[in-house]
């Protein structure tokens, strides 16, 4: 489990963007922050830049995101978007993903997460 998948990759990816625009060392600091307890206990290593721009890349070409110029420091930078067709596979994993966590297995491994003892 110590690289992230490219598929959960770019799930987490669509939902950073259905909130904002970003540029690739944003999403990047992003998703480590958002596993950071997994890196920190060495579950699993952080996405490099070598990971996250071929997957940016992948995913425009899908049509499921789009980048245009921006600025960020004085700097050029490439921000990402979401598309309308991204959007809408977005909205369709988090429907499949709502139904397979109302499941009895996936409620009861959940329910097993967030109980503390």
């Amino acid at each position: 489990m110590k690289n992230l998948s490219n598929a959960g990759l770019r799930v987490l990816i669509m939902w950073f963007l259905s909130k904002e625009k970003l540029h690739g060392y944003i999403l990047i600091k992003k998703i480590n922050q958002f596993f950071k307890p997994q890196i920190d206990h060495n579950l699993m290593t952080p996405i490099r830049a070598s990971k996250m721009y071929p997957v940016l890349k992948r995913m425009e070409e899908d049509g499921l995101i789009i980048s245009s110029e921006g600025m960020h420091n004085n700097k050029k930078v490439k921000e990402y978007e979401i598309t309308p067709q991204g959007y809408e596979v977005y909205h369709t994993i988090r429907l499949q993903l709502k139904e397979f966590i109302e499941s009895d297995m996936w409620f009861e491994f959940l329910l097993d997460l967030l109980v503390t003892e």
